[in-house]
């Protein structure tokens, strides 16, 4: 039996980078809180706040720089608001031990001393131009600059108290999500095989096949971009074992046929989406619609809103779960520790010396379905924080598999899950995306250029189709033909289509 009889169908969309500070720090003012909101599940305990944000009572959040202390501001400025912070903050293992601990060599802290939360800036700096620019770590997001995701987490439900799997970067958190363990890996790149690394392991998909639920009618996988050289997506090309699912490739389609699915009535019971890549590195320099930074967050804002959109004007709507997080906290700040005491999932020990007993930094989940109560926020009801393994044991159990047949690791058997939040009458939603979601849009097109990005573009631009002698030339062209940054986006696109 279904542990969400509620739930016909589950889309899930995980993004990138972005820790739950940064996107939703000020969703609620906990000095301010509108009346009945917000829902806590579970029931707060006295002296427990409603909700885990930028405006809890009496705290002063700050990080300090060559002995002076900087608060986090509320709202991010400057030239391109949309895309801060900008240089790509650093994500790897080493560093997300340096903003965590205070430390700057990156090494692992003693077993279950407490994160300070205070080595943000510091290490920001060490990736930046000046001190003027590295204060952008501390800028975080308002609800007015990113209307579409803060509506939908108060008008559905939020978790404030949901963790990244493992302290540091996107392929091994990534690979928690969908198959329960890394493998013994922290960080994206190591030397003996091309990037990305393969997780050689068995998936989420493998499971749900070997349980009599493969079909096109149990599962399917849309990606958004395809991933650079490669002819296949990104989650496809991570798991061999996914690959080796008899039939399982022509369950593995683009976004459009996403929305197709939805509007013919062939939507998946389960749908994992991929959002479209930012990859400054690698000679790549493109920006994509994932909210990763420094790429451009209204594009995010714009997926979402035409995601949850479209489910919401779709037959399958009343009985839909829609999940959204991101999958690790992509350098930025937050004020939350995370908790040592995490299940390790085998006994695999690759890189670092890390033991895999102590969670990622936080990152935002919303459930979206007329199946919340509009304005929850919810937590774990046990010891046990929500983690990446917490979808999949959700997903597993609405499946009707049984443990003994998972086969995920440990750290999934022990993960909290949330069939709690659903409710057992549908709420009357009406959705309404606000009319200003794409303000900062129009601003940040509207924007003069800088010669830090300029420069920036072009050398990304002459790398990606092999032509640095060019970079000079590009250059002198983006000058001679561009004024803003919407011209010089333009030209981006342009120029990627004239040499492919």
């Amino acid at each position: 039996m279904s542990s969400m009889p509620q739930i016909n169908n589950i889309v899930y969309l995980m993004i990138e980078n972005r820790s739950f500070d940064n996107l939703l720090g000020w969703l609620y003012d906990n000095n301010n809180l509108p009346q009945g909101l917000p829902v806590n599940i579970p029931p707060l305990i006295p002296g427990e706040a409603a909700f885990h944000g930028l405006t809890e009572p009496g705290y002063t959040f700050a990080n300090s720089l060559n002995g002076v202390s900087y608060p986090v501001q509320p709202g991010v400025s400057g030239d391109f608001p949309c895309w801060t912070p900008d240089p790509d903050p650093g994500e790897t293992y080493e560093h997300v031990n340096n903003q965590l601990f205070g430390s700057t060599d990156g090494s692992n802290p003693p077993d279950l001393q407490a994160p300070t939360m205070d080595g943000f800036l510091q290490d920001y700096r060490s990736q930046t131009l000046d001190d003027d620019e590295a204060l952008k770590i501390l800028n975080t997001y308002t609800p007015a600059q990113l209307p579409v995701l803060n509506y939908l987490a108060r008008n559905f439900a939020v978790s404030d108290m949901w963790f990244a799997s493992i302290p540091s970067q996107t392929d091994c958190n990534r690979a928690f999500a969908m198959a329960g363990t890394s493998l013994g890996w922290v960080n994206n790149y190591y030397t003996d095989l091309a990037y990305p690394k393969p997780f050689d392991t068995r998936t989420i998909w493998n499971v749900l096949s070997d349980n009599g639920k493969g079909s096109a009618e149990d599962w399917k996988i849309y990606y958004t971009d395809l991933w650079l050289s490669f002819s296949t997506c990104f989650t496809w090309q991570i798991f061999p074992q996914l690959q080796s699912i008899p039939g399982a490739a022509s369950q593995v389609n683009s976004i459009d046929q996403f929305y197709s699915d939805l509007t013919n009535g062939q939507l998946a019971a389960f749908s994992f989406l991929e959002p479209g890549w930012t990859l400054e590195e690698w000679g790549a320099g493109k920006y994509g619609n994932d909210y990763h930074p420094p790429g451009h967050v209204v594009d995010g804002e714009d997926l979402i809103r035409k995601l949850v959109t479209a489910c919401y004007e779709s037959s399958y709507w009343q009985n839909m779960l829609l999940v959204i997080t991101t999958d690790e906290h992509g350098g930025n700040y937050d004020h939350i520790p995370p908790p040592w005491g995490a299940t390790p999932p085998d006994d695999w020990r690759m890189e670092a010396g890390f033991n895999f007993d102590r969670f990622g930094v936080r990152v935002p989940t919303i459930l979206i379905s007329p199946w919340v109560t509009p304005g929850t926020v919810f937590r774990s009801e046990t010891s046990v924080p929500y983690d990446h393994t917490s979808f999949l044991a959700t997903l597993l159990n609405w499946f009707g598999i049984p443990q003994s047949q998972w086969q995920l690791g440990n750290r999934i058997l022990n993960a909290p899950t949330f069939e709690n939040v659903l409710t057992n009458t549908p709420n009357t939603v009406t959705l309404q995306i606000p009319d200003n979601w794409c303000s900062n849009l129009v601003l940040a097109a509207n924007q003069p250029m800088r010669r830090q990005h300029v420069l920036h573009v072009a050398t990304l631009l002459a790398a990606y189709h092999n032509v640095p002698e060019k970079a000079a030339e590009i250059v002198s062209d983006i000058h001679a033909t561009c004024k803003t940054q919407g011209d010089l986006a333009a030209y981006f696109k342009k120029f990627e289509l004239a040499v492919s």
